[in-house]
């Protein structure tokens, strides 16, 4: 009874699967010819030429984007190229200027420290004229005599 059901089984399976691959080779045989249809009726209706006018203008139109990608990418690449370059050129050069203006800046130091000393010899003098205008104007008893040593001490800073 098991072997009968077992065979029976089998026969069901293939039977089964013969009428499913007949379905599948007729749904893919009905495709075809759909497919075959439209392509027919493309060539009537001239679709065909301007698909491929219209696919030839877009693979112009890509290649036209590729080169002007090209140019961009290389003209960035120069640029970064001249950048470093002249980054190199102008590091060396800020060397140079600043190696001069180190020396530049010793003679001034030494040129600032000399006009300091004239500057504190000029307040020294000043200083001894301020004092001996004091001891003039003092020593004066008069109020006319004040004055007129006032006048004379102002006459001499002149």
């Amino acid at each position: 009874m098991t072997l009968l059901k077992k065979t029976e089984k089998k026969h069901r399976l293939r039977y089964w699967l013969n009428k499913f691959r007949t379905q599948a080779k007729a749904c893919k045989r009905e495709n075809h010819i759909n497919t075959r249809c439209d392509w027919f009726d493309l060539l009537r209706k001239n679709h065909s030429l301007k698909d491929c006018i219209a696919t030839w203008k877009e693979n112009v139109r890509k290649i036209k984007l590729g080169k002007k990608f090209m140019k961009r990418a290389m003209a960035g690449i120069e640029r970064n190229e001249c950048g470093m370059a002249f980054k190199k050129w102008k590091n060396a050069h800020s060397t140079e200027i600043q190696m001069t203006y180190m020396e530049e800046a010793g003679n001034m130091q030494s040129h600032i420290e000399g006009q300091n000393l004239q500057i504190e010899n000029k307040k020294k003098e000043i200083e001894a004229v301020k004092s001996g205008k004091v001891a003039i104007i003092a020593k004066s008893k008069n109020l006319s005599k004040k004055v007129m040593a006032n006048y004379m001490c102002r006459m001499t800073q002149m």
